[in-house]
């Protein structure tokens, strides 16, 4: 291989670099991990720390046990800007590229706020628009009084007052069924869920880096990408509290507004459209991300490897248990969420026994039962206007 300076360029200063390393490791690169790849397992050197919470360096020359050594293991980033702001920060601090630090840093804080500005309008829309959508005799109880109201009428079998009962019919007639709600809020939960193993990718990429004694001992650069090989020892603490909680407090805070909004929803089109809001919510860091950084930048920041022990826990969360705790969690969530929107769905059940159930004088206020096989037949769609209301009347052409 040839040297960095070959050709007359010097990666990032990394010749300079990987001869006071050699100087003063005694002539060894000891790090070990230029050629990195296949990961395995590997022996602890004395400028590799083990995370936080673990034993002291090991002495010079000692073997590690199996149960000390741990898998070192090599990871990407993902494409968002939280992900790019910590390998700029990384190779900005060990170069001491002030500029490159305070514009990856801007990108966050501009996905922050626009995501902070986001959230409160559609808190806001829900709190003071779709939470006051009754009029009328509903106006002070609302949805417990339009719910206490069918069910006086489903139980005593009364007809709903054409006049009185109009508004209260055309929201029963345009609301979705329950359980297409629990089927949206699934996937909802499903899409946060994804965006939630992101975060706690990079959560672990932070945590579980090694240790390193010095600052230009935290990344090294190659040819074709560069390998963030270790972080300082309080570095991990104020990366996680500035770029993984927040992102994460998002998320929750996304969780509870947007199954509000979706809850709140009494047409089946605008829950559409609604949802689609909610995800491009979740995804101001990667538009940014997109939109932004150039080209080569966003090709350099995929590619960036961290280098990570891997743990057993860790192991378990990437693989098949791991997969079955996100399932399990996204289905406690949607349990939650009936939980907490419970007066909604009632009313939701309600309407849809009023109007589809044909023994009942109150789906006489609906279009859903016909007079004559009261709802029993399913039609044909592509039949429905098919049917020539005068059979014996002739076409003619030239009419």
């Amino acid at each position: 291989m040839f040297a960095p300076s070959t050709f007359g360029y010097d990666y990032g200063g990394q010749e300079q670099r990987r001869q006071q390393r050699q100087q003063g490791y005694g002539g060894a690169d000891e790090r070990g991990l230029r050629g990195f790849a296949p990961p395995g397992r590997a022996q602890r050197s004395p400028q590799l720390q083990p995370p936080r919470g673990k034993a002291a360096l090991l002495d010079d020359g000692m073997e590690s046990s199996d149960e000390t050594e741990e898998e070192l293991v090599l990871s990407n980033l993902h494409a968002n800007v939280y992900a790019a702001c910590f390998a700029l920060t990384v190779r900005g601090l060990r170069d001491k590229r002030t500029t490159t630090l305070l514009v990856s840093w801007l990108w966050v804080l501009l996905s922050i706020a626009f995501n902070v500005f986001l959230l409160h309008m559609a808190y806001y829309y829900v709190a003071f628009k779709l939470g006051n959508r009754f009029s009328g005799r509903f106006a002070q109880k609302q949805v417990p009084h339009a719910t206490a109201h069918l069910v006086e009428v489903i139980n005593g079998n009364k007809t709903l007052d054409p006049d009185r009962d109009q508004y209260l019919v055309t929201l029963c007639s345009d609301l979705p069924s329950p359980w297409f709600f629990c089927l949206v809020e699934f996937l909802f939960n499903a899409y946060l869920m994804a965006q939630l193993s992101t975060t706690r990718t990079l959560l672990f990429q932070i945590w579980n880096c090694p240790v390193v004694r010095r600052r230009d001992d935290t990344a090294e650069e190659r040819i074709e990408n560069m390998v963030v090989s270790g972080l300082l020892s309080y570095d991990a603490y104020w990366l996680c509290c500035l770029l993984v909680f927040p992102k994460m407090m998002l998320i929750a805070i996304l969780w509870y507004v947007g199954t509000a909004f979706i809850a709140f929803t009494t047409h089946i089109s605008t829950m559409a459209s609604r949802v689609l809001l909610l995800v491009c919510i979740a995804q101001v860091d990667v538009i940014i991300f997109e939109s932004f950084f150039s080209s080569s930048k966003k090709d350099w920041v995929t590619k960036v490897q961290v280098a990570q022990y891997s743990k057993q826990c860790t192991r378990y969360a990437t693989a098949w248990p791991g997969e079955l705790a996100k399932l399990g969690f996204v289905t406690v969530l949607c349990g939650l969420a009936w939980e907490l929107f419970s007066c909604e769905f009632d009313l939701r059940d309600l309407c849809w026994t009023c109007a589809r159930t044909c023994t009942l004088q109150c789906s006489a206020a609906f279009t859903f039962c016909g007079p004559e096989d009261l709802g029993a037949s399913w039609p044909w769609l592509h039949l429905m206007h098919n049917t020539d209301p005068n059979p014996t009347r002739s076409w003619n052409p030239t009419r």
